[in-house]
């Protein structure tokens, strides 16, 4: 298969383009290609100077390389020991989101321009990884200690600007076209190779460098980020060692981390929230075929539902009009009055700024009806309405706003009843938005029948744009049955003999997060005759999770186990570097954990212990629980 890198040439130069985008499968021959075509130009006596576009931009993308495949670690450094070792200057052009093995190639280039649109960013540690290519080595060696480690053991971007303060990038660019590029490269004249790895501007205070080694790994000391302790030892290694016994290092230190299970937590989360974020496959339409999103700019919102102010807020915060509409006068001035004392209660509280307060009441509107709702591409039915007044509302807004509008729901319970006039393939959805609604880190997403793709991509698209992860699940959704399942499990440990206090302390230590269910544990009647240790105690509410989580794709609430580990991470605080309840479950052993709930049930009796049969069926199969898909779906 083609990595489709291309080469084209402008009098001496030679232009490198990789493919704009990547999966893991392709990297060997995208490599391997790149490499190809490096040696290529050099050959060629025509070529003086070699420029490679790299990033989101118009040139291309390598944002896959490393961090979610640790095997093309070495292949990427030997491809960026290539690039560095060229006899003729090799210069980089950025654009857009340069990352991981993308930004490793570009530290291994000559020189480096960027586009002010450019950011810079290596997510390895986010994924309990270390960075490869060479980029603890070349980085420190660029730019100090100080950048590097917050670069690297953050996962945090870097703007275009600070880039170039930074000493990473030698210029920027008058704009994203590659004339701007061939015009920088004009004013650059006649340049020499230049390898990073023999650059000492970032060595020259080696006090300093140490100082800011002592800050990071005094900040390193956490389970949520497990690889910045050895991302510090690599960043020092720039210093201490020479080039190739650090990339070594280096190397060694990803393949130890690789082999963690926070490491492979954090990898699974990561597909997880992909896989939850995909359409289910009952709406993805023809093999292979994308659908179109289309912007939404403006939601409409019906005022006289409950928690409007903080949907509203929800909405605004992203930049997106709200129009608050209701036919009667005095529920609509309600909510208006309500959301300007939010805004007003968070700017007082710092969350917000003035500015900030600004823009959204600026983009705050009201109707009195449907008849003013403006080009909204989006109508939110929050709940408090009955399922009559819903299904009245949504054939009005349909009316008002024409087949091209989305109607959605809060109450996915009420999706069937309220859009079973909605000709077939009509654009609607439910929408739950997690706790605390205005800053909550989901939404459930539950189509309505027939509801076409481009729909469903369009509202996610939404979601996405608000700072929160769309799931796409199908009926009550899986934040209730999980925090349900919580709340038994606690309350039936406690009814059983756990100290309440005990427990939630055993609990957090763990990574739980004692908030909703809490006060549900607090509030329930201590039984006698049982003690069990914190350790038990955590493991028989994993297992009630996962339990819960399994029931909830055999009866199709969710399209995939994945589905369960996303919205346990984003929905009440499960801890990311523990990978989610069906990881554990995997992590635990299917045939503990069959033990575990089956002694619990025979004990207790609550259904919350009742063993689903696709546990059963994983076991039987020799299958992981996390990796679980819907038969049939």
């Amino acid at each position: 298969m083609s990595s489709r890198v291309v080469t084209q040439h402008e009098g001496d130069l030679a232009i490198i383009t990789p493919p704009v985008r990547l999966q893991s499968r392709f990297c060997g021959p995208t490599l391997g290609d790149l490499a190809a075509q490096i040696e290529a130009a050099e050959r060629n006596g025509a070529v003086r100077r070699i420029l490679i576009e790299l990033g989101q931009g118009r040139g291309g993308s390598l944002a896959d390389l490393l961090e979610t495949d640790p095997a093309v670690a070495e292949d990427l450094g030997q491809l960026c020991d290539r690039v560095e070792a060229c006899a003729k200057p090799v210069i980089a052009r950025l654009s857009g989101r340069v990352r991981a093995g993308t930004g490793a190639l570009a530290l291994a280039c000559h020189y480096r321009l960027a586009t002010p649109d450019t950011q810079m960013d290596f997510p390895a540690a986010r994924l309990g990884l270390v960075p490869a290519g060479g980029v603890t080595q070349r980085l420190p060696r660029l730019a100090g200690a100080e950048v590097a480690l917050s670069l690297l053991q953050t996962g945090a971007a870097m703007s275009a600007e600070d880039l170039v303060a930074a000493g990473v990038v030698d210029g920027l660019l008058a704009d994203v076209t590659r004339d701007a590029a061939l015009a920088a490269l004009a004013d650059l004249g006649e340049v020499a190779p230049r390898p990073t790895r023999a650059r000492r501007d970032g060595l020259a205070d080696g006090v300093g460098f140490q100082a800011a080694l002592r800050r990071a790994r005094a900040a390193a000391a956490t389970p949520r980020r497990p690889s910045a302790a050895a991302i510090a030892d690599c960043v020092e290694s720039a210093q201490l060692l020479p080039f190739e016994a650090g990339c070594a290092r280096e190397l060694t230190a990803l393949q130890d981390a690789a082999r963690t299970e926070a490491a492979r937590a954090l990898r699974h989360a990561l597909q997880a929230e992909r896989r939850a974020a995909q359409l289910p496959r009952a709406f993805r339409g023809e093999e292979g075929a994308q659908p179109t999103a289309t912007r939404i700019g403006r939601v409409a919102i019906a005022a006289g539902g409950r928690e409007v102010p903080a949907l509203a807020f929800a909405i605004l915060i992203a930049g997106i009009e709200v129009v608050l509409f209701e036919e009667r006068q005095a529920p609509l001035e309600e909510a208006l009055t309500a959301t300007g004392d939010l805004l007003e209660r968070l700017l007082k509280a710092g969350a917000i700024d003035a500015e900030t307060r600004a823009l959204c009441l600026h983009n705050l509107h009201v109707s009195l009806g449907v008849g003013d709702l403006g080009a909204a591409g989006l109508a939110l039915v929050p709940e408090g309405y009955g399922v009559d007044e819903v299904t009245a509302l949504l054939k009005a807004l349909h009316a008002g706003l024409g087949e091209g509008a989305i109607l959605a729901l809060s109450d996915p319970a009420q999706l069937r009843a309220a859009t079973a006039w909605l000709p077939a393939g009509a654009a609607a959805c439910a929408l739950q938005f997690s706790l605390p609604l205005e800053t909550g880190e989901l939404v459930e997403i539950t189509p309505a029948p027939g509801c076409a793709p481009g729909v469903l991509q369009s509202v996610a698209a939404l979601v996405a744009r608000l700072a929160r992860l769309p799931v796409f699940v199908d009926g009550s959704g899986l934040v209730v049955r999980l925090h349900r399942a919580l709340t038994e499990a606690a309350g039936d440990l406690v009814a059983g003999g756990c100290a309440p206090d005990r427990l939630l302390g055993a609990l957090h230590a763990w990574g739980l997060s004692p908030t909703g269910y809490a006060v549900l544990a607090r509030g329930a009647v201590q039984g006698e005759g049982e003690e069990l240790g914190d350790e038990e105690m955590v493991a028989l509410v994993l297992a009630a999770l996962a339990n819960a989580g399994a029931r909830a794709v055999e009866e199709g609430v969710a399209e995939a186990a994945a589905h369960v580990d996303a919205v346990a991470i984003h929905a009440f605080g499960f801890p990311r570097w523990r990978g989610g309840p069906m990881f554990q479950a995997d992590q635990a052993g299917l045939l503990g954990l069959r033990k575990r709930l089956k002694a619990r049930a025979e004990r207790r009796g609550a259904a919350v212990w009742a063993i689903s049969p696709l546990i059963e069926k994983c076991i039987l199969n020799g299958e992981p629980l996390a990796g679980v898909e819907r038969e049939n779906a």
